[in-house]
C-alpha cells in the first residue's frame, strides 16, 4: 500500500471512530475539471470521503468558481442526526450528499467559470469551521477540508496556470487570504493536484499551497494528482 493509499485510509478509519466530524468539500467546477480522468478522480475521492459519515457528522459543499470570498455561499449542507442508528438513514445522506459532488462537478463540464478562485473557496471553508460548522459541536469534534482541484489559482490576485510567481505567498497576504481564520488544527485533503504542465511545476503548486495551509495551523494530511 502507498503512501497515498495509507492516507485514504487513515482519513476512513479516524471519521469512524470520531464521534463528530465537520467535514468541507470544495469542488474545483472551472473549465479545468473538464477532463473525464481528473473528473472521474475527483468525483471518486468525495464520494469516499462521504460514505465516512456517520450519525452526528455535517457536510458542506463549496464551489471553486470565479466568485469571490464575499459571494461564496454553500451549494448543499449534508447533517446526519447524531440520534439515528438506522443505517437507511445514513446511507440516504450519504446519497444526498454524492448527488451534491455530481452537480458541482457538473456544472464544471459546462465551463462556466472562466476563474478558479481557490484561496477564496479555502478562505470561505475557514470560515466554516470558525462559525456555522462548530455551533453546538464539541471541542473534540474533528475537522476536515477535502479539496478536489489541480490547485492551479486563475484570479486577478494570482494566476498559476504555468508557473508559481515568486511572490505568491506575498499577494495573498496582500489580499488579506493569508493565513487564513479558522484553519488551526483542520485536515487539509487535496486531490487532483497539477496539470501535468511539468514536474518542477507542480512541485512548486504542492510546496506553495503547504505553506499556505501550515501557515494557517492546518494539518496538510493529502496532497496528490491522481491518488486515493
Amino acid at each position: 500500500m502507498n503512501f497515498h493509499s495509507l492516507a485514504a485510509a487513515a482519513l476512513l478509519v479516524s471519521c469512524a471512530a470520531q464521534a463528530e466530524t465537520l467535514l468541507v468539500v470544495a469542488l474545483d467546477n472551472s473549465s479545468s475539471i473538464d477532463q473525464p480522468v481528473r473528473s472521474k478522480i475527483c468525483e471518486s475521492a468525495a464520494r469516499k470521503a462521504i460514505s465516512t459519515l456517520q450519525p452526528g457528522d455535517v457536510a458542506v459543499f463549496v464551489a471553486i468558481d470565479d466568485q469571490p470570498y464575499g459571494r461564496k455561499f454553500s451549494l448543499g449542507t449534508v447533517a446526519i442526526n447524531a440520534r439515528s442508528l438506522n443505517p437507511i438513514h445514513v446511507k440516504g445522506a450519504h446519497e444526498k450528499a454524492a448527488t451534491e459532488v455530481s452537480e458541482i462537478l457538473a456544472t464544471g463540464k459546462q465551463g462556466q467559470a472562466k476563474q478558479t478562485r481557490i484561496a477564496d473557496a479555502v478562505y470561505w471553508a475557514g470560515e466554516q469551521f470558525n462559525s456555522r460548522l462548530v455551533n453546538n459541536k464539541p471541542a473534540t469534534a474533528a475537522k476536515r477540508l477535502m479539496i478536489c482541484s489541480d490547485m492551479l489559482e486563475e484570479s486577478p490576485l494570482l494566476d498559476m496556470g504555468r508557473a508559481v510567481p515568486a511572490n505568491a505567498l506575498q499577494r495573498l497576504r496582500r489580499g488579506s487570504l493569508l493565513p487564513v481564520p479558522g484553519l488551526q488544527g483542520v485536515e487539509v485533503y487535496v486531490v487532483g493536484l497539477g496539470a501535468g504542465v511539468g514536474v518542477a511545476h507542480d512541485r512548486n503548486v504542492k510546496a506553495m499551497w503547504t505553506q499556505v495551509f501550515e501557515e494557517s495551523g492546518a494539518v496538510v494530511k493529502l496532497m496528490s494528482r491522481d491518488s486515493w
